[in-house]
């Protein structure tokens, strides 16, 4: 089978060709009187085939109180409700939906054609029978994954049959999902996601080994043989031997029968944009072809199989401009500029081949509250780094990955949003629970609010850019976390501890330095190597990296106490450098952060500060530099995304429009989007 097909197939949306008819209360029948429409998506016909009674399911988010509690969504087309199930996953504070699954069967499509589905809110019933263990165990499901070497033996449907009770991940009378564990020994253990439509021949298989349990740390060696089906098993997916890294995980998605056709699903943007789960990119971009072709040549070239790295860069301390780096990684903004399938063949890829990076730390103690989940610092506040202070390894941790949080991507959070599918979730927890335990190795026992904090707090002590995408992920977990799960709270608490300590350590009444127009902490002392000694230095690109990341955070989590306070408190340095230094300084690789005497910049001392600078960069001829700095990935470039983020600031839109105007933009812009963010005037 062909990996574009399989993987749109498999990765995106469950397209299926729908032979029964559903009958009660998912019937058709037209808008309902007073509900409104509340966005479309749209469904591009990719593979050639005409297709009748097509089923459908893709995730999607809602803007707070689109969809209030006790509504529902459901799906028209051209003023028809269709057959359709919603299956909620989470909700705002007030009880409206954040993020569902939607499924959908569409009478007809059309080959090379497209179709424009409507989402509307109701509050109509959506009952419906799904399958329970007899109905699924009925159909021809079975699979086993076996570990040739290792002597072991996963089986999918004697787990089923040995469950005390199924897990269910979606359920309704248009698709039954249901998540199935089987632990193969005190290292190894087997999952599957198998997604069933009823009324069809199809069913959809996803594998996974994890070797993930923290008292077990060690890569293990074996190959691979996976069989699909019960009554005729067969061989489809094989695999010599190979390492499979110690905390890390691998997924295969099968289809037991035959595959859909190819479509490609066009969500909103704009709407997506207006949720606030999705920074405010810029829609006007008219993105080149030439890039979405470049870099699917690049994926298409890259090891794509178990234990692969895709396009992720696998020595993540390496430094310099990179496609993974940013709010989102470049060929997340491609895809969500495009919705070309792709690019989404390369995001959800990407988040497919996060699994093999060893970050992936499950906890195996049965006394524990996170037990069989991602590791909790709550549970075990002295953890700090596993290979320091965790459990000892059982064999060997040598492998070619270096994970850091300084360069760290963003590869699961727009998987699950628009897929809605269990593995990215899992594989989201599991970076952010990463983030949260590997911090500083000093972060206890100082004063905080007048108190000593422990390591439970959480606090991501380090560099700016560390700080700034650990803290990044560890948002878009608790943003998007399903109502009911412990991380949910467990995240946002951590949040909210980071947030109440930047604030600390700028408020000099409560015996921070008083740098309000910064963010604690600097990248070190100067030295003699930085030409400015007896001082702290900072980075402002890193700065802005920590801008963007605050202001995402205020979109997703507004209600979390001084976010926006450090949004504007950080925003202001972006903002003001260009206004206060000659404009073209704007984007120094680094500037002092307090003077030659130790004493740092205060919100009264920009002159002091702009003679500082003046002499720290002797002012060469800053406008070359800033010419030379006319790239995507350039700091000029994040020092625009920024600006655009925090444009509603005094002077925002000044210093946006100096670097737009100075800046070959729509050049760049429209192959690489990653910091091409619109100001909101």
């Amino acid at each position: 089978m062909g990996r574009r097909t399989r993987f749109i197939s498999i990765l995106g949306a469950s397209l299926l060709l729908f032979f029964g008819a559903c009958t009660g209360p998912l019937s058709g029948g037209l808008i309902p009187e007073g509900r409104g429409e509340i966005t479309t998506v749209v469904i591009r016909e990719k593979a050639g085939a005409t297709s009748s009674n097509y089923p459908l399911s893709f995730g999607h988010v809602f803007k707070r109180g689109d969809v209030p509690s006790g509504s529902t969504v459901q799906v028209h087309l051209s003023g028809e409700i269709l057959p359709s199930q919603f299956d909620v996953k989470s909700t705002y504070p007030d009880g409206s939906v954040r993020h569902g699954v939607v499924t959908v069967r569409i009478p007809r499509l059309m080959a090379f054609s497209d179709t424009t589905l409507g989402l509307v809110r109701t509050s109509r019933s959506q009952g419906g029978p799904w399958l329970d263990r007899d109905a699924i165990l009925a159909t021809d499901v079975g699979a086993t994954i076996e570990l040739l070497g290792q002597g072991l033996q996963a089986d999918l449907r004697k787990a089923i049959m040995e469950s005390a009770e199924l897990d269910y991940w979606l359920r309704g009378e248009l698709c039954t999902e249901i998540l199935v564990r089987q632990n193969l020994n005190n290292q190894l253990n087997a999952l599957w996601e198998v997604r069933f439509f009823p009324g069809t021949p199809y069913i959809r298989i996803s594998h996974t080994i994890e070797n993930v349990n923290i008292h077990a740390r060690g890569n293990v060696h074996y190959a691979l043989s996976i069989k699909q089906g019960n009554r005729n098993p067969a061989e489809v997916y094989t695999k010599g031997n190979f390492q499979h890294n110690h905390s890390a995980r691998w997924r295969k998605v099968l289809w037991l029968g035959p595959e859909p056709p190819e479509v490609e699903i066009r969500f909103n943007l704009p709407y997506m944009i207006s949720t606030g789960m999705i920074l405010p990119y810029d829609t006007s971009l008219q993105i080149n072809e030439g890039a979405i072709a470049a870099s699917y040549s690049s994926y298409q070239a890259s090891n794509k199989d178990i234990m692969g790295n895709g396009s992720i860069y696998r020595y993540m301390p390496g430094v310099g401009g990179r496609s993974d780096i940013g709010v989102l990684p470049t060929w997340t903004a491609l895809y969500l500029l495009t919705m070309d399938n792709r690019m989404r063949e390369i995001t959800l890829g990407n988040g497919e081949m996060s699994g093999s990076i060893p970050i992936h730390y499950r906890e195996d103690d049965t006394g524990l509250s996170f037990h069989g989940r991602t590791v909790s610092i709550d549970d075990r506040p002295n953890f700090v780094w596993m290979n320091y202070n965790g459990p000892a390894a059982i064999g060997p941790t040598d492998n070619e990955w270096h994970p850091d949080r300084a360069h760290q991507p963003s590869l699961a959070y727009i998987p699950y949003l628009i897929t809605g599918e269990k593995w990215f979730l899992d594989e989201l927890y599991y970076w952010a629970g990463y983030n949260v335990f590997f911090a500083s190795y000093h972060r206890s026992g100082r004063g905080f609010n007048g108190t000593s904090y422990t390591n439970s707090f959480g606090l991501v002590e380090g560099d700016l850019r560390a700080c700034a995408w650990a803290l990044r992920t560890i948002s878009e977990a608790a943003a998007i976390a399903p109502n009911g799960d412990l991380e949910k709270n467990y995240f946002r608490q951590k949040i909210n501890n980071n947030l109440e300590w930047f604030l600390w350590r700028n408020n000099p009444a409560t015996g921070g330095h008083g740098l309000h127009s910064f963010l604690w902490p600097s990248i070190g002392a100067g030295g003699a190597s930085t030409s400015w000694p007896g001082g702290n230095i900072t980075s402002p690109w890193q700065h802005d990296f920590m801008v963007l990341v605050l202001a995402d955070m205020v979109r997703k989590l507004p209600d979390l106490s001084g976010a926006v306070t450090l949004r504007d408190m950080a925003g202001s340095f972006t903002i003001n450098r260009f206004i206060e230094l000659p404009p073209y300084a704007g984007i120094a690789y680094r500037m002092p952060l307090s003077d030659q005497s130790n004493n740092y910049y205060t919100d009264a001392s920009w002159p002091r500060f702009a003679a500082d600078v003046a002499r720290y960069h002797n002012y060469v001829d800053p406008q070359i530099y800033f010419k030379e700095q006319d790239y995507a990935y350039s700091y000029a470039a994040i020092a625009l995304g920024a600006s655009a983020v925090v444009s509603h600031l005094p002077n925002g839109m000044k210093t946006y429009d100096f670097l737009r105007a100075n800046l070959d933009y729509n050049t760049w812009a429209r192959n690489n989007p990653t910091w091409a963010f619109a100001p909101v005037r």
